[in-house]
Parts: structure tokens; sequence; C-alpha cells
């Protein structure tokens, strides 16, 4: 049987969110776990299980990443959000590297990880409509379909009187 593939010593949490310049309030393990629990993530279309057994979970909604880091492997995901507010991530990883495959030299194995994350930005900058009234883009959790038009919060209330 062949021991658990190490981790490279420099990498963590922290690391990583300085690295690729996450928002500084991007949800962690702890927090997304515990808005799991507090909405009774079983009663939801979301499998939670995938944050218990993690080393640790970055989920950012504003660059769009969703980052799990297990014993076995680093895993990148667009983000995806459930239903209406308050959302919870959808997990689909879009791409998995085994801890045995990350190059030993940071820098190689950092641009290895930029690639995986700049995918995954593009694909969840690809789910983005457009308001119809004031043309911003924004992401389809934030966006309402009203009439057959996309508005967002505050053009729906203008246009339509619907509260946010």
């Amino acid at each position: 049987m062949n021991p658990a593939p190490k981790i490279p010593s420099w990498f963590s949490e922290r690391y990583l969110r300085d690295r690729l310049c996450l928002a500084p309030d991007a949800l962690t393990h702890r927090e997304l776990l515990k808005l799991a629990r507090d909405l009774g993530a079983a009663a939801l279309d979301w499998d939670w299980l995938w944050v218990e057994d993690s080393l640790f979970v970055l989920c950012d909604p504003e660059t769009g990443v969703i980052i799990r880091a297990s014993e076995e492997a680093l895993e990148i995901a667009p983000y995806r959000a459930t239903g209406t507010g308050p959302f919870l991530p959808l997990f689909s990883p879009s791409t998995v590297i085994a801890w045995a495959d990350v190059p030993a030299h940071r820098e190689t194995a950092m641009a290895l990880i930029n690639s995986a994350i700049g995918s995954a930005k593009r694909e969840r900058r690809r789910t983005f409509k457009q308001c119809d009234f004031c043309k911003t883009r924004l992401p389809p959790e934030r966006i309402r379909r009203l009439h057959r038009l996309n508005a967002c919060a505050s053009c729906a209330a203008r246009e339509f009187g619907v509260a946010s």
C-alpha cells in the first residue's frame, strides 16, 4: 500500500489566498460548514460533505472560484450558487490535481494552480447575465427574470416595484 502523498510544506490556505488575490472576505471552511448546518443543508440541493473531509476550502463568489484541499488532491471549481439567497455554493470541480502531481518547485506548482483557477474564473464569468435596463453584467443568482426581461435587484424594484 502506497503512503498518502505529502502536501508541500509551503502550501496553505493563507498562502493560496494571498497569492491568488482572493477577496479577503472569501468564505472559509468553517464558515461554509456553519452556514450549511445553520440552513439545514441536508434539505438543500447541496452536497456539503465535501467540506467536512477538507483540509480547507476557500469559496470566493467575488472571483468566482472554489478551492478545496483534501488529503488526496487540490480541487478547483467555478462558483455556482443554489436557488435564491442565502446562496450556498454547488461544488463540481472542473480541475482535480493530485498532490503527487503537484510539482515540488513552488513557482511551477503555482503556475499550474493559477491556470486551473483562471479556467474556473472564465467558466464562472460565462454564466453572467446582463440586466436589460442598466446593462450591468451580474452573476445569474443576482438577476431576476421578469416579463421576459433580465433585471438586477435595483432595476426590478424601479421598473416593476419588486422588493429585493
